[in-house]
């Protein structure tokens, strides 16, 4: 809160993932928040928070970690920042992608870490998903944990109530090869008619796409 109130900073950044980010989310002020105009960057367990003060502010938050900036070794990812900041380009939040079905998507960016998301079920921090596009990645997780969390999001209606689902990187089930594979899925538990598109450029990479939450997006083919 000390960063959302100083008149010197511009914007705060976490450089952690880990476990504990829903915890604060009793703690925060969030009038204070809101009148600031900051925006939080994080990723992995930042899910939480981020979308906790999008739901309690409307304020966006940027999913991506600071840390790739010194993590890429070809220098990409400090270039499209610095780009970003001092430049006004959008390099840094320009993504490729295909669908899986379907041909476009729009609507309020709401998710990112599919089991930090998850912890804000039947909370006052959970996001409403009506006619959002939900993004969902994974850093861990086998065929049998990846679809008991597409399992809940259907068992709470958010894949009922989103306009189409962005998937980005399944890293540990796309580097094992596992199968079934994330996209599979997650078909046995939407409507057929429901948009989806993949994307490997965000995620847990140090190579990974910053992406807005709280904001709109649209997507087509």
């Amino acid at each position: 809160m000390d960063f959302y109130k100083s008149k010197e900073i511009y914007d705060i950044f976490d450089i952690s993932g880990g476990n504990l980010s829903n915890t604060l989310l009793p703690l925060l002020d969030y009038k204070t928040i809101e009148q600031s105009g900051k925006r939080l960057w994080g990723y992995s367990d930042l899910t939480a928070l981020m979308n906790g003060i999008y739901k309690k502010t409307g304020r966006s938050s940027m999913l991506y970690q600071i840390r790739n900036i010194v993590r890429d070794a070809e220098g990409r990812q400090e270039k499209e920042f610095e780009d970003y900041y001092f430049k006004n380009k959008k390099d840094l939040f320009s993504f490729s992608f295909s669908f899986i079905q379907g041909d476009g998507m729009h609507g309020i960016v709401i998710g990112g870490n599919i089991r930090c998301l998850l912890k804000l079920a039947g909370t006052p921090y959970f996001p409403d998903m009506d006619g959002c596009i939900l993004f969902l990645e994974s850093l861990h997780g086998n065929p049998a944990l990846v679809e008991s969390f597409f399992s809940q999001l259907e068992q709470i209606g958010a894949f009922e109530k989103a306009a189409g689902i962005l998937l980005g990187t399944f890293s540990e089930m796309e580097e094992q090869q596992y199968s079934p594979s994330p996209e599979d899925l997650l078909s046995r538990h939407i409507r057929k008619n429901m948009p989806v598109a993949k994307t490997y450029e965000i995620g847990h990479a140090c190579s990974s796409k910053a992406l807005p939450i709280g904001e709109y997006l649209s997507i087509e083919k």
